[in-house]
């Protein structure tokens, strides 16, 4: 720990984030890089997002103005889980996004705090990502070594340790004022990207959006881990455990759709859940839907890694535009590991809000309604939808086969993540949304639009 600490410290902090603090949101906003949808390809322009800021601030009776605690700032969606480690590492993530540093003497506010939302997402970013400077790995796994904090190991090792943290958000954000950090040490834009890094309920649309029971629908798939043992979509043995679990999942969604309604599901998949589904769909195999009733599209390219919001332009690009008609009901359903789903239907949505076309301001029908972090506990009989439930199948973990469904102990994490080793473990992976989703908010892929309900 004091080799991190006086690693973080060599880092002349200060020096780096020596601009005049920035108050003014529309201020902090006007570098960010936004994605765009257009035609089913996805660009990226410098724009600025001064209006859009704006209208946001007025559309959600945000103030700017400062909370007179900081617990009012902060949503309240974790307290589902009852996790004093999630809870303790979001206290240091908070420090940090707040402008805080570690000192020898504990946590200080710098001199100079982050001039822009982009500084503040590069001071929580972590080391497998570019500028990364946060050790995000599981303890006892190896720490890179250009690592100048660990996560993980801070949140019980003085003097980087939140004291008096419970399993609550508010309990945390009462003994974050002990130290210090209050809601002044955000501005307008870091606020706004605060709501999106602590919500994990589903826009209000989305929660009212019901499937079609008449119409074919498309079922957008997204991958979860990477696989170095991939060449293509057809020499692929081992596409990765979850990946097996998603591909599934579409398969017994497709099957029942099919068997209770009639309904062709078209599913266009990310690359490795498509060669996931290439295998479990061999001719050989039973209990697997007829190829006439759901044809396999795969998108995304083997061996490159490409954005979430680069795979919905891809996803656009092989859509049939009749699926975008949603007059009997939503058409598209959007199915990615149940952790990685909310952030997922923000990010899609935003694509095809700058979509043009049949497809422009699609809304995704999410694999589940209604959702919740803590959607782990045995999943509801009253659920409007859950494409993950009663699903199990076997997968190639650790060097061997074994079965695994949603709902058991490892809620479709492995061990097997390479090389995206936040995809092994649930805590750390909530850790790495926490960052991810603000850098969505951040560089335009998450649209501002999407934070109002």
């Amino acid at each position: 720990m004091r080799r991190h600490l006086r690693s973080w410290l060599e880092l002349e902090f200060n020096e780096r984030i020596g601009a005049p603090a920035v108050r003014d949101p529309a201020r902090a906003l006007r570098r960010i890089t936004c994605a765009r949808a257009v035609g089913g390809c996805i660009t990226c322009a410098t724009v600025g997002l001064v209006g859009n800021v704006a209208a946001y601030l007025v559309r959600s009776n945000y103030s700017t103005e400062s909370s007179s605690r900081l617990t009012e700032l902060l949503p309240s969606d974790l307290d589902a889980l009852a996790s004093h480690t999630t809870i303790g590492v979001l206290g240091v993530q908070l420090l940090l996004f707040g402008g805080f540093r570690p000192t020898t003497m504990g946590w200080k506010r710098s001199e100079h705090p982050p001039a822009s939302l982009l500084e503040r997402v590069d001071l929580i970013a972590p080391t497998w990502k570019p500028r990364g400077r946060v050790d995000y790995s599981w303890p006892g796994s190896d720490a890179p070594p250009h690592a100048k904090l660990s996560l993980f190991s801070a949140i019980s090792a003085p003097p980087f340790a939140v004291h008096r943290v419970g399993t609550t958000v508010a309990s945390l954000a009462r003994a974050l004022e002990g130290i210090g950090l209050t809601a002044d040490d955000f501005d307008g834009a870091a606020r706004i990207a605060l709501r999106e890094m602590l919500t994990w309920s589903l826009p209000v649309a989305s929660r009212q959006l019901s499937l079609s029971k008449t119409k074919d629908l498309t079922l957008l798939v997204l991958s979860f881990d990477a696989t170095p043992n991939c060449r293509s979509v057809d020499d692929c043995p081992q596409p990765g455990p979850s990946n097996e679990l998603l591909a599934a999942t579409a398969d017994a969604f497709a099957s029942r759709r099919w068997s209770e309604y009639g309904q062709r599901v078209d599913i266009i998949a990310q690359w490795e859940v498509a060669a996931a589904l290439h295998t479990l769909r061999q001719p050989w195999r039973a209990n697997t839907v007829d190829a006439a009733h759901s044809r396999v599209v795969s998108v995304g390219t083997p061996g490159f890694f490409e954005n979430t919001a680069q795979i919905f332009g891809y996803m656009l690009a092989q859509m049939e535009m009749s699926a975008c008609d949603s007059s009997a009901g939503g058409r598209v359903v959007l199915l990615a590991h149940p952790d990685h789903l909310c952030r997922a239907l923000r990010i899609g949505e935003t694509a095809f809000k700058g979509s043009v076309g049949p497809c422009h301001g699609l809304q995704l029908v999410p694999a589940m309604q209604p959702y919740s972090v803590g959607w782990p506990r045995q999943p509801s009989s009253a659920a409007q939808l859950n494409l993950f439930a009663d699903v199990s199948c076997t997968v190639h973990t650790g060097g061997g086969v074994r079965g695994a469904t949603w709902y058991d102990e490892s809620n479709g994490f492995f061990q097997d993540g390479e090389p995206q080793r936040w995809a092994r473990h649930r805590e750390v992976w909530l850790a790495y949304e926490f960052w991810a989703r603000a850098k969505g908010v951040a560089t335009g892929v998450i649209g501002l639009a999407h934070l109002d309900d």
